[in-house]
């Protein structure tokens, strides 16, 4: 409804949460795959490297007044849920049946 500047906003913000959570996914594999203990570092040190980086571009994006701003951070909360709900799911029910049977 608001036109493509929120379509594109929408669509980045999904983008930047999937992007997001896939490069966590595959660095704590990597870490884990390594050594157990250098999960913790490596999780905290990417926490805090995405947020500066997210937080970098959310207020340079801010700045120019593109109309897509909140569509984009909607989007970042709607990808931030869902993908949540499904990784609760997956535990819940597909991971639960394999570590049972």
């Amino acid at each position: 409804t608001g036109g493509a500047d929120a379509a594109l906003g929408a669509a980045a913000g999904v983008a930047v949460t999937v992007i997001s959570y896939s490069l966590t996914t595959v660095v704590l594999a990597w870490a884990d795959a390594r050594d157990t203990q250098l999960v913790l570092p490596f999780g905290l040190a990417l926490y805090v490297a995405k947020f500066t980086v997210i937080g970098a571009v959310m207020v340079g994006v801010a700045s120019t007044g593109w109309p897509g701003l909140i569509p984009m951070c909607l989007g970042i909360a709607a990808g931030v849920a869902v993908w949540t709900g499904v990784h609760i799911w997956w535990l819940t029910t597909v991971h639960a049946r394999r570590a049972r049977g």
